[in-house]
């Protein structure tokens, strides 16, 4: 038995050497890949004169908790940060992951989100890319992402591909009419994206695939969001600020009704 054992483990030994070997060299060329990508996203981050963390040393899923996506499944975690002060907020650009189910229905769902932290309220508003149906919390996704708010019933309304939805409770948002035909034009060969609006925050968010290209796309076309949301919210206040000196200079020159007590006397 024992001559049996030896032999054996001399046979085996070379294969479980050579297994763990290529284990080793796989997981050595795996980080060095990652290390490289680390290095370019960075490299990015300087060319937006952003800082790059390769950590979330924020509780970035805590921070944008209104957010839908930062509520989605469990395991939530943020990574390769790139972030720093924007000329139109606080600009933050990240790869973030969630895990849905448990033990064998267990999944992954991996994204590139970038969120710009306004000085102003914008409302609450979530614009999704393609429509992926309808539940009673409003769209969702394969990872059952739905508009972010606590109420069961949400005002819900379809813009060719895209499904708009807002909470009834919260004030109604003039988009720019031309601003989802503008970012389906530019995200070209993006199967879905969605643009979600959420008190002081702005955010994009797009399935993760490669990330630096997707950071390099999704952080100039934030803040082109961002500036025509201001310049339609502009236009918006000038409308009504004309309209409101319309009104004004029409009572002033509409004539008195009589009332009754006048009408009485003269009769």
């Amino acid at each position: 038995m024992d001559f049996g054992v030896a032999t054996l483990l001399q046979t085996s030994a070379p294969a479980l050497l050579g297994g763990v070997g290529v284990l080793v060299a796989a997981l050595i060329v795996a980080r060095t890949i990652d290390r490289r990508r680390r290095g370019r996203i960075a490299a990015l981050a300087r060319s937006f004169e952003l800082n790059f963390n390769p950590d979330d040393d924020r509780d970035i899923p805590h921070r944008y908790r209104r957010l839908t996506l930062m509520r989605e499944g469990h395991a939530r975690r943020a990574w390769n940060v790139i972030g720093g002060s924007a000329r139109r907020g606080a600009l933050q650009c990240f790869c973030f992951r969630y895990d849905v189910g448990f033990g064998a229905n267990r999944g992954v769902r991996t994204w590139i989100v970038a969120v710009l932290e306004c000085d102003r309220t914008w409302g609450r508003v979530a614009c999704q890319r393609p429509s992926h149906g309808t539940t009673d919390n409003g769209p969702t996704d394969a990872g059952g992402r739905t508009p972010s708010d606590n109420a069961t019933v949400r005002s819900q309304h379809t813009v060719g591909d895209w499904t708009i939805t807002r909470p009834p409770t919260h004030r109604a948002l003039s988009l720019p009419p031309d601003l989802l035909g503008w970012l389906e034009r530019e995200e070209q060969d993006k199967e879905e994206i969605c643009l979600e609006l959420c008190d002081r925050l702005v955010a994009l968010q797009v399935p993760m695939e490669d990330s630096l290209a997707q950071m390099r796309w999704l952080i100039p076309k934030l803040q082109e969001v961002v500036q025509r949301l201001e310049a339609h919210g502009q236009h918006d206040a000038r409308q009504d600020a004309a309209q409101c000196r319309a009104d004004v200079t029409n009572a002033a020159t509409m004539p008195n009704a009589p009332t009754t007590g006048d009408t009485d006397a003269r009769a």
